[in-house]
């Protein structure tokens, strides 16, 4: 189950509540009369009313019970009971209804005992949930829903087949309902010794299912998969592999084309690929650990019928191009980003407090400004760097007041006159631009702007969010400035740093010191953006502050609330991640002007910079587009906006933050397990239906507190190359590929995919040679594709 403010588990807390609830009020519901669109509530009272908006989640499966209509809600029902003192009396029960979202109009104000209801397209009960909510006079209540599993017993049914029964001689699990202890299971191999099933009967609810298939004692695979129970319902899959086995032959399947080497000690081993004509041959390394793989150690491959060549690449690359004009090269801030990962330590001399404005006695919220301002006319001056990194103080003025934003333009930078877009003169109408797409529109309850939908997944920056004290400068608004980041501006600057935030700006000065190279700090919760490119590419500067935000609410969330310093790999993922989710919703298309469009340079570098990398400058940006091309793997197969939610919630930083978020979304998996499949997601574009196999072309849609976020397809083999280095696009299209003789550097959690003209389109069998390698933690697998 999704939910913002916590878990509740299925059967600890809920189905007592339900069970009581339920048989205390069954008789007042069923007298109540369903009320029609926003007609009041039944009951008596002269308190004020208002409305009640309930926004429905619906969470993420994987092996669930195989007729989709038995967990697949297409029904809601919504029940409410007075309980204040104000509307003791008051009921109403509703229609009927199918979208996820629901308002009730005209509530006595006070107390109300909520519950919601769903049912499948045969009416029959899938899950609900009973919850109190508060309804205010004259104003809207809105609350977002989560609906756990109703009580009963289900069953689970896996069958496990592989291809060569030698292959494993007994088998041993586990079923660990997510959040109790695991029960140890009876599992045997079946007459003939390639398949085994699990059958049995439990409560509704989350579970985790590991198998371990073995060979004389030793295990040889794990298999981890995640399972919905539903009541009077059978969950089953059957798991088709063909991996990590020591046969001689690799007979290739359709439904799991992957299989992982088993060297079993040998030095070398010979497969021969059967079943797979008219397919290609992939060798994929992958490098399991937090370190380095030379590229002596990393093994090789060849065919038997052909003469191995020299290490060369597959392809030679097309003539380079000139880079496209219309897509900026987005750089990093480095210092920023550097204090950011290694904040000093919170608190130090009260640095990160309340600092109230002279003469204020409160915090400025969401939607008021501060009085002792006024657009076009009150000004400050910001601590800026110099090209030489100097600092010196830029004044300063507002341009624009939102009700989540204060949108401030540097004086040398503002022209209302200006009708150019390369002369780093910024106008109104484009400092109103930032202003709506940063605040979203109050006809869509502001749920089509950056801040609610990049706050909705990450969670609030420091004194934001209701009730929030307004953080550093005691003010609610995030602070915007517009300004020449570096002072490097020319009219014909196609790449450079479009923004950024820096932590240091929630810290005194005594905290950061006062020596010629210390930061200064500007006493607000701010992000900072180039004038130029807010001038020429206004659309990636919307991209980058949701970027920027995103930064800003993990610097609150993991080092100032909890002291924690996460992995800049990490924290950029999120941030491009919170990009790619958001973009469409803001009205931006992702492929373009979101993290998807660093995606041709991650094709062409991956082997260069790993997913726990962040490589100095010059090579940051191959880093960018690896943590994003992970960060979107895990969006659209592991649990789009509700997994990262969770990486961002937990009191856990780098793998292990993404470890916790996968178990508490009720995968097996951890980052290490998820990562093995990474290779299959970078290489297969389509799967075949009800196969296991992991890709980035599979979408990922769900909603979060009324927002709906959608992870859209990505096809890599569709996406051309783009080389950072000579800054031109490379002739190939999906990830670079290298022969199979040729040995690369693995990086840490890195892959290298191998292939040749002699494994291509393949007319029969194909026998190959494999030299293992000679550090354990790098793996061998072969995918016909």
């Amino acid at each position: 189950m999704k939910n913002l403010t916590g878990y509740r588990r299925p059967g600890i807390f809920f189905v007592p509540l339900f069970i009581l609830l339920a048989a205390a009020t069954v008789a007042l519901f069923a007298a109540c009369v369903p009320p029609v669109g926003g007609t009041q509530a039944s009951g008596n009272g002269s308190a004020g009313r208002g409305t009640l908006e309930l926004a429905i989640e619906k969470g993420a499966k994987t092996i669930l019970p195989s007729d989709a209509s038995a967990y697949t809600i297409t029904d809601y029902v919504v029940q409410g009971i007075g309980i204040g003192s104000e509307n003791e009396g008051a009921s109403f029960v509703s229609s009927p209804f199918s979208a996820t979202s629901f308002r009730v109009s005209g509530l006595i104000m006070g107390g109300w005992r909520i519950a919601v209801y769903g049912y499948n397209s045969g009416g029959h009960l899938v899950a609900s949930t009973i919850f109190t909510a508060a309804v205010s006079a004259d104003s809207i209540s809105s609350q977002t829903v989560y609906l756990e599993r109703v009580a009963g017993n289900g069953s689970v049914d896996v069958t496990v087949n592989w291809e060569v029964a030698s292959d494993y001689d007994a088998a041993t699990g586990t079923l660990t309902p997510v959040g109790g202890s695991a029960e140890t299971l009876s599992l045997a191999i079946a007459a003939g010794g390639n398949s085994l099933r699990y059958l049995a009967t439990k409560p509704a609810g989350n579970y985790v299912l590991s198998i371990q298939l073995k060979k004389s004692g030793s295990v040889k695979e794990t298999l981890t998969e995640a399972v919905q129970v539903y009541s009077g319902y059978t969950s089953a899959k059957t798991l088709d592999r063909s991996i990590s086995h020591a046969a001689s032959t690799f007979a290739y399947n359709a439904s799991w084309p992957v299989c992982q080497v088993n060297f079993a000690g040998a030095a070398s081993k010979t497969l021969t690929v059967t079943g797979a004509a008219g397919h290609s041959l992939y060798l994929v390394k992958s490098n399991q650990a937090a370190a380095s793989a030379s590229a002596a150690t990393t093994g090789s491959a060849s065919s038997v019928s052909e003469k191995v060549p020299y290490s060369r690449s597959l392809v030679e690359p097309e003539a380079p191009e000139i880079p496209d004009p219309g897509r900026p090269l987005r750089f990093e801030h480095a210092e920023a980003a550097a204090f950011n990962a290694n904040p000093p330590p919170v608190g130090s001399g009260g640095s990160v407090s309340k600092d109230l404005a002279p003469g204020r006695s409160s915090t400025i919220g969401y939607g008021s400004a501060d009085p002792a301002l006024s657009v076009d006319t009150s000004y400050k001056y910001f601590w800026v760097q110099a090209a030489d990194k100097s600092w010196f103080q830029s004044r300063a003025t507002l341009r624009a007041v939102g009700r989540y934003c204060y949108i401030w333009v540097a004086d040398a930078n503002y022209s209302n006159t200006s009708a150019a877009n390369d002369d780093d003169m910024i106008t109104s109408a484009q400092v109103a631009a930032l202003r709506d797409k940063f605040d979203g529109a109050p006809t869509n309850s502001y749920k089509d702007g950056i801040y609610l939908n990049v706050s909705t997944i990450f969670g609030n920056e420091y004194g934001g969010g209701p009730g929030g004290s307004g953080g550093r400068d005691g003010d609610q608004h995030i602070s915007i400035l517009v300004y020449d980041v570096d002072q490097d501006y020319v009219s014909t600057q196609t790449g450079g740093t479009l923004g950024y935030f820096w932590g240091k700006d929630y810290y005194s000065q005594a905290d950061l010191g006062y020596s010629s190279t210390s930061p200064r700090t500007n006493y607000a919760e701010i992000f900072y953006v180039d004038a130029h490119f807010t001038d020429k590419y206004q659309n990636y500067v919307l991209s980058t502050l949701a970027h920027e935000y995103q930064h800003m609410i993990h610097f609150n969330v993991k080092s100032i609330a909890q002291g924690l310093s996460e992995p800049a790999w990490l924290n950029e993922m999120c941030s491009m991640v919170g990009e790619d989710l958001v973009c469409r919703n803001i009205g931006l298309d992702p492929a373009t002007y979101g993290a998807v469009s660093r995606l041709p340079e991650f094709l062409y570098h991956y082997p260069e910079s790993g997913v726990t990398d962040w490589l100095a400058s010059p090579n940051t940006l191959k880093s960018y587009a690896s943590a994003f091309a992970f960060g979107a793997y895990l969006a659209r197969n592991y649990g789009g906006a509700s997994l990262f939610q969770r990486i961002l919630s937990n009191n856990q930083t780098g793998e292990a933050a993404v470890s916790a978020a996968l178990s508490a979304e009720g995968y097996g998996d951890d980052f290490a397990a998820a990562f093995s499949h990474y290779g299959e997601a970078l290489l297969f574009s389509d799967k075949p239906s009800g196969s296991a196999l992991k890709t980035l072309k599979q979408a990922w849609s769900e909603s979060l507190g009324g927002i709906s976020y959608v992870a859209e397809s990505i096809d890599p083999a569709a996406v051309r190359q783009y080389n950072l280095d000579t800054q031109a696009w490379v002739g190939n299209y999906g990830p670079r590929n290298f022969d199979p003789a040729t040995a690369v550097d693995l990086r840490p959690y890195g892959n290298s995919i191998h292939t040749r003209t002699a494994w291509k389109n393949l007319t029969g069998d194909l026998a190959v040679t494999l030299n293992a390698p000679s550090d354990a933690d790098v793996k061998f697998y072969l995918m016909v594709k």
